[in-house]
């Protein structure tokens, strides 16, 4: 078996060893330096670090977002944003939330607060993520009525990610993000 021993294994026997003989903490780390435990760890940081970096802005696919902006820029006031599960819906809200100056924008997740924010709030471009994914179709239709009444005569304008299909007809324009 001690042939067979793994990466993982050999760490991990000299972490136990270190610790059940109560060896003194500077002793440890030479220990654990010398088996490459310490730099291995310290490289993983490292990277984890840089994969963190990458992450704080998603990708986005830029014809998609290009897309999404020209149809904003043409003063449509409710676009429906749609594609199956993993296109990237969401990291198409968070990138044009990111595009925008504080305060003109805001994404909203629940419909409760979607109603207040069409009503009362200064945003100018409401994004609306998974808002009305647990309603029915009807509910949902009555609700998309609602907002296009709320926004009519006003500057807003809704994004909102649709997962039904079945309400299309509310809207002017639609950006599908179908893969």
């Amino acid at each position: 078996m001690v042939e067979e021993s793994n990466s993982v294994v050999t760490p991990a026997v000299v972490i136990y060893f270190a610790v059940t003989l109560s060896s003194g903490i500077q002793s440890t780390v030479e220990t654990l330096q010398q088996v490459g435990v310490v730099s291995l760890t310290a490289e993983r940081v490292r990277m984890l670090e840089e994969y963190r970096a990458d992450r704080s802005y998603p990708p986005v696919r830029s014809a998609d977002l290009a897309l999404l902006e020209s149809v904003l820029d043409s003063g449509c006031s409710m676009v429906a944003l749609i594609g199956p599960t993993g296109a990237g819906k969401s990291v198409m809200l968070d990138a044009l939330y990111r595009r925008y100056p504080q305060g003109e924008v805001v994404i909203v997740p629940d419909i409760m607060l979607a109603r207040s924010v069409l009503r009362e709030g200064a945003a100018r471009l409401v994004l609306l993520d998974e808002t009305l994914k647990s309603l029915t179709p009807s509910e949902e239709r009555t609700e998309l009525e609602s907002m296009a009444c709320a926004i009519e005569g006003s500057d807003k304008q809704v994004v909102i990610v649709l997962h039904s299909r079945s309400n299309l007809d509310c809207f002017k324009e639609v950006v599908n993000l179908d893969a």
